[in-house]
């Protein structure tokens, strides 16, 4: 069972994976460890690199998962799925789950408002919303959604527990 957290930035997504403690791993950390420098921020990478290449390679990273057979619990950037310019392949045979943490965008603000990481934030909180908005549509399209990480992590024990 390949299970994969989505949501916006500050959902919750990467520290809900880890709590799960599951195989698998953080989209954006395994990005920024197999293409990253020493001791490179993820604000860092993308600045070198360009937001078109690292959208292109989290799709190859999310194809590479998608063909693995291996179980796990992934936690995926916010923007993961949806560049127009790429063929995603919504998660959704019945060894796959996509789920969206649908935790308010105040709380995501809240949380990441003072990242120096995340370079989406520096833009402000007007814009923060409205990127929020324009991938609403998107995150709806997740096979499970809920605005509880507790139900999530429920739900994440139960499916991959089944293939344990």
């Amino acid at each position: 069972m390949k299970i994969f957290l989505w949501g916006f930035m500050g959902c919750g997504k990467t520290t809900l994976r880890e709590k799960l403690a599951f195989p698998g791993f953080d989209f954006d950390q395994e990005l920024l460890r197999r293409f990253g420098k020493a001791d490179e921020s993820m604000d860092g990478f993308i600045n070198r690199i360009g937001w078109e290449d690292f959208r292109e390679e989290e799709f190859n990273l999310f194809n590479n998962v998608l063909e693995n057979s291996e179980s796990g619990v992934f936690s995926l950037g916010g923007g993961c799925l949806i560049d127009q310019r790429f063929r995603w392949k919504f998660p959704n045979g019945s060894n796959e789950k996509l789920i969206w943490m649908k935790t308010p965008i105040e709380i995501c603000w809240e949380r990441v408002r003072n990242s120096k990481e995340r370079p989406l934030v520096q833009k402000g909180q007007k814009e923060f919303i409205a990127l929020y908005e324009q991938r609403l549509d998107f995150y709806k399209q997740a096979n499970i959604s809920s605005d509880s990480e507790k139900e999530i992590g429920q739900i994440v024990t139960d499916a991959i527990g089944q293939d344990l």
